[in-house]
């Protein structure tokens, strides 16, 4: 059975949650991504095994972005560098993404 956006809904309500496992579950729908934004408390994600990962443009850098707060996306720990740079590639794309990195 495959998860729906509409089933998760009831995420956005545990303000308190700070670790969440939804690996496996069969996530298709890139709109999840919104309703884990609203997590302002969640730091570490799994969603490793849903198809959404590879449905997400440049998923690792988005999920970077959207969830603010994050600090383990998939068992790998979201660095200040990795935040960095994934906010300068949304402002200038990999050009700017490549000169972050030489800053850092």
């Amino acid at each position: 059975m495959q998860l729906l956006t509409g089933d998760l809904e009831e995420l956005r309500k545990c303000s308190n949650l700070s670790v969440l496992d939804l690996s496996y579950n069969r996530l298709e729908d890139p709109l999840v991504v919104d309703v884990l934004a609203d997590m302002a408390m969640l730091k570490v994600l799994v969603l490793t095994g849903n198809p959404l990962v590879r449905q997400v443009p440049a998923y690792r850098k988005t999920m970077t972005l959207r969830l603010s707060q994050l600090l383990n996306l998939d068992h790998r720990p979201v660095f200040p560098r990795d935040r960095a740079c994934a906010e300068a590639w949304l402002r200038g794309g990999i050009e700017e993404e490549i000169a972050e990195r030489k800053r850092l």
